[in-house]
């Protein structure tokens, strides 16, 4: 039993599974498991399918296929990439693949860590032909072995690589197919009152027959309630307590609670006076906004039984709209916060909201639990607020984090080395241009000299018929002659490319890439308008977790980086051979108080990290 458990458990370890980017980050997976592994990607484009066995399916087997050839291959490890719920055909030419995961490994193998993919069939990879193409090149050159359920498929052949890209325009043509056939069943479904899928609203159910929608005789009654509430001047956080307490289980929710913007919603609806209004995008690839813009976008009305009178509908649009009104009148943002979005409670781990006031020019970040609380009188969130989690102030601790963050993106090899690869090649290609040039002049003085060497062969022949009688001593002289001014017009070529050489080794410098990332790292650093350190804070970080410790007064600021570059470290294996040491993906603040805030923020100045105020 004891050898069992222990098999099992050796089993686990050999197979690592990730599901997203996220996933990926928080996994201790690093480039050394990549090169004593195997790769299975997996993919499905719809919740169906993940919830279902599809997935499944792929996983296992891509990896019986690997087990099968544990022997032959020699690898340690197989990762699993579960690439849930994304379409196969995302193509951007900017970015290649929209796809975090596929995007991941095609990092992985650009930077030569994989050499073994296995996909169930090359339509999981891209249903795109353009992105087909583009990921076939990156495995050839890398010289990926690449498998197709159980066919080693040779990408260097001529005749296999012409019948990947046969199937890949025949799937891209059906897969374009059947999402117009769909389409065109919508559409004409649409026409004849039919409910096309999804959930059916609150006050409906299914008919006798498919697609059919009919009122609801249980539901529909609270619908009414709902509405006569509205009228009678209920809000929506009496109504949600209303129906809680009712034990009446909202359709848009697993848990089955109400909150208010359910009940928001279904006032506006103008499904209950028969009316029901769906705009279908004709194009797969465009969003539905592009697909406006383009005219590629119908909409269709269709009818649906009337549970609410009309006179009773346009009294609670009345009612809706003043609450509209008076909640963009006090939601209206009038400033820029630079990490709102992404600032949560270490608490209760709810996101945080800014209280500013602009007389004073001060603000604060705190916990929004309390408002929450407010619209929804249930257990669903941890409890905070008073007590537990308190307001830290807003401009100290912006400065504050965006100094640190600098700070760890300055001191990062990881960043450092992603920079030096980013440009190194190109430096690298512009060096060769020259170098190209010079090879082709060397040769082209070869050509020269060798004309020069023939020269002077024909002139002893000359001299050799003159005293031979052949040629008179007139006629010796002039080829004597044009043949000096042939060699004195080459040895002047050869000294102008022998110039030329010259001057281009001249040009050819040694790069200093770290010279220009000192150049890159000091324009972010003087970033100072809210667009520019918004966007790179963006892109580099995940969250902001800030929580107040009641002992001492003070906050813990922990910034997720979306990379582990916090202490990471480049140590050297060989001469121009390093490595690098991932570190974590988490930097923590301590201590930080309305008095030593700004002690810290001086801190970093005196490190000269850059401090400038932000434009707004």
């Amino acid at each position: 039993m004891c050898v069992i458990l222990t098999k099992m458990k050796k089993m686990k370890k050999e197979i690592i599974v990730i599901r997203s980017f996220k996933d990926y980050i928080e996994s201790e997976v690093t480039d050394n498991d990549f090169k004593d592994s195997v790769v299975v990607y997996c993919r499905v484009s719809t919740q169906n399918q993940i919830e279902g066995s599809s997935l499944d399916f792929q996983q296992n087997k891509g990896i019986e296929f690997f087990k099968e050839r544990k022997k032959t291959l020699k690898f340690n490890k197989i990762i699993v990439f579960r690439e849930e719920g994304e379409s196969g055909d995302d193509y951007n030419s900017e970015t290649i693949v929209l796809r975090n995961l596929l995007r991941l490994i095609l990092i992985k193998i650009d930077n030569n860590l994989i050499k073994h993919l296995w996909v169930l069939d090359n339509s999981r990879l891209s249903r795109n032909t353009d992105l087909t193409s583009v990921i076939h090149k990156k495995l050839r050159q890398n010289k990926v072995k690449f498998y197709e359920s159980g066919i080693d498929r040779d990408l260097n052949n001529l005749t296999e690589s012409m019948f990947m890209k046969i199937l890949s325009v025949f799937d891209e043509y059906e897969n374009h197919k059947r999402f117009q056939k769909s389409i065109y069943g919508k559409i004409e479904s649409l026409r004849k009152n039919k409910w096309i899928g999804g959930t059916y609203p609150f006050g409906y159910k299914r008919g006798n027959h498919n697609g059919e929608i009919k009122i609801d005789r249980i539901t529909s009654k609270y619908v009414r309630i709902i509405f006569e509430m509205c009228k009678n001047g209920s809000t929506t956080k009496e109504i949600v307590e209303y129906l809680n307490k009712e034990n009446i289980k909202s359709p848009k929710t697993k848990s089955g609670l109400w909150n208010c913007q359910t009940i928001r919603n279904m006032l506006r609806s103008t499904k209950y006076i028969g009316k029901h209004i769906v705009s279908q995008k004709l194009e797969k690839n465009l969003s539905k906004e592009e697909c406006f813009e383009k005219g590629l976008c119908v909409t269709i009305e269709t009818k649906t039984p009337i549970i609410i009178s009309n006179e009773l509908f346009n009294e609670v649009q009345l009612i809706v709209s003043k609450w509209s009104t008076e909640r963009n009148k006090n939601s209206k943002t009038k400033h820029n916060y630079l990490i709102k979005d992404l600032t949560y409670c270490g608490h209760c781990g709810n996101k945080m909201k800014v209280n500013f006031n602009k007389q004073r020019n001060w603000g604060v970040y705190y916990c929004d639990y309390s408002s929450k609380n407010w619209k929804i009188d249930d257990d669903r969130f941890v409890k905070c607020g008073k007590g537990i989690s308190k307001y830290i102030h807003l401009q100290k601790v912006e400065n504050l984090v965006w100094e640190e963050i600098l700070k760890t993106f300055k001191d990062s090899d990881t960043i450092k080395t992603q920079y030096k690869n980013s440009v190194l090649p190109k430096k690298i290609e512009e060096r060769n241009v020259p170098k190209d040039k010079i090879v082709e002049y060397e040769k082209l003085i070869k050509k020269y000299l060798k004309q020069i060497r023939n020269i002077k062969l024909r002139k002893i022949n000359r001299e050799t018929d003159y005293d031979l009688d052949v040629i008179t001593k007139n006629e010796m002289e002039n080829l004597l002659l044009r043949y000096d001014n042939k060699i004195l017009e080459i040895e002047n070529k050869i000294q102008s490319k022998s110039k030329d050489i010259l001057e281009i080794r001249k040009g050819i410098l040694w790069y200093d890439w770290l010279t220009d990332w000192e150049k890159h790292y000091n324009e972010i650093k003087n970033y100072n308008t809210f667009e520019e350190r918004k966007g790179f804070i963006n892109k580099h970080i995940n969250k902001i977790v800030i929580k107040w410790n009641k002992n001492n007064n003070t906050h813990n600021i922990t910034i997720h980086f979306n990379l582990k570059i916090v202490g990471d470290d480049r140590i050297r294996k060989d001469k121009y051979v390093y490595e690098l040491i991932n570190g974590k993906s988490e930097k923590v603040i301590t201590y930080c108080s309305h008095l030593n805030t700004q002690n810290l923020i001086n801190n970093y100045s005196n490190l000269n990290v850059g401090l400038k105020p932000t434009q707004q």
